[in-house]
């Protein structure tokens, strides 16, 4: 009985990777590099939060994390897509 509900489990988390999956394939080379960027900024606001440089208050904490994460994505993204924007133009 408990091997059955292991396989159940496993046939579930395979076919939410396949639609994650399906999901990150449809982005544009742009959005997966400030995807990756703004998770980093991410990463390293949480440790900043963690190390004390942002008071514990919940809104100070969520601004944080929206401007740490936000300002990478977008930095990312809009060199990114200016990076495309060129090998395009060079291509045509």
């Amino acid at each position: 009985m408990q091997i059955r509900a292991v396989l159940d489990f496993f046939r579930r988390v395979n076919s939410c990777y396949d639609v994650v999956m399906k999901l990150i394939s449809r982005l544009t080379l742009p959005v997966k590099v400030g995807l990756g960027f703004g998770l980093a900024g991410l990463l390293l606001t949480v440790i900043g939060i963690v190390r004390g440089q942002v008071p514990l208050a919940p809104l100070n904490v969520a601004i944080a994390l929206v401007i740490g994460g936000g300002v990478w994505f977008v930095v990312a993204w809009a060199v990114a897509t200016a990076a495309v924007d060129v090998e395009r133009e060079i291509g045509d």
